[in-house]
């Protein structure tokens, strides 16, 4: 069975989440409600959040679950919920930390050596001076785009516990977290570059919000208004907002992922019994 490829996964998950807006965007929107509370509030965001992914999966898979049967099922592993997003961001915090002191360290040998053993021998051209800038800025970026790619690898191998955890009765917080790291090895580099695009699609969204708000610092500034609890709270408000819309197609794609996978691991057992 052929896999989708990452463009089809992301314009997928883009189409189902428009199909759904409301009731994704209504979750999301509930979800974002108890952040408020600790532990207990984000174990139910954690929750709502798979939700739309089971909801997702229920829906390509042609067997279309009603919201608040969906949620029963849910709301019976919130605290794994909560553990599997704790361990996610430990491991990828902790991948984040080690691999951000690796490229500085490298970072700063390789600059000494290009300085010391390169850039002293380049003749002193405008021409060739700004050739070896250069040099230097795209070994600079080499070194940034590697750092992201090997984040973005470590959060891939956990990509779609949650949605396992949702859709699986029996799964626990454990078996999901295994499962994801065994199922998205097996998919190659497919969940990288699915997160890569699907980052790139929100960028836009995330580009304008950034623009919302210099326009709110430069009319708080330009009318001299003095109220900062006013700017912190439209601040905020502007990023949940942002946030909430993003967050179902996120989960959107998680389902599609997985489904993927499962189709195809399916399709070859029929081969094989075939």
């Amino acid at each position: 069975m052929q896999l989708l490829n990452p463009g089809n996964v992301v314009t997928s998950g883009l189409k189902i989440y428009r199909s759904r807006f409301k009731t994704y965007f209504l979750i999301s929107l509930l979800a974002h409600f108890w952040l408020i509370i600790p532990l207990l509030g984000w174990a139910i965001f954690f929750a709502n959040s798979a939700l739309i992914s089971r909801l997702v999966f229920q829906e390509i898979s042609g067997k279309p679950e009603l919201w608040r049967s969906a949620q029963k099922q849910v709301n019976r592993k919130l605290l794994g919920f909560l553990l599997s997003a704790f361990a996610v961001f430990v491991a990828v915090y902790i991948s984040f930390n080690i691999l951000f002191i690796v490229l500085v360290v490298v970072g700063i040998k390789l600059s000494q050596f290009l300085y010391s053993s390169i850039y002293t021998e380049v003749p002193k051209s405008s021409l060739m001076q700004s050739f070896a800038f250069l040099s230097y800025l795209l070994v600079v970026i080499f070194l940034v785009v590697t750092f992201i790619a090997a984040v973005i690898s470590v959060y891939s191998q956990f990509f779609i516990a949650e949605v396992i955890l949702a859709v699986e009765d029996k799964a626990n917080m454990w078996n999901a977290l295994k499962k994801s790291n065994k199922l998205t090895s097996s998919y190659g580099f497919r969940p990288q570059l699915i997160i890569t695009i699907t980052s790139l699609v929100c960028f836009p969204i995330l580009f304008l919000n950034q623009i919302a708000l210099g326009l709110l610092n430069f009319g708080f500034t330009y009318f001299k208004l003095t109220d900062s609890q006013l700017l912190t709270i439209l601040t905020i408000g502007l990023l949940v907002l942002i946030n909430i819309l993003i967050l179902p197609f996120w989960q959107a794609i998680k389902a599609v992922v997985y489904y993927d996978i499962q189709n195809r691991r399916e399709g070859l057992s029929l081969l094989i019994r075939r």
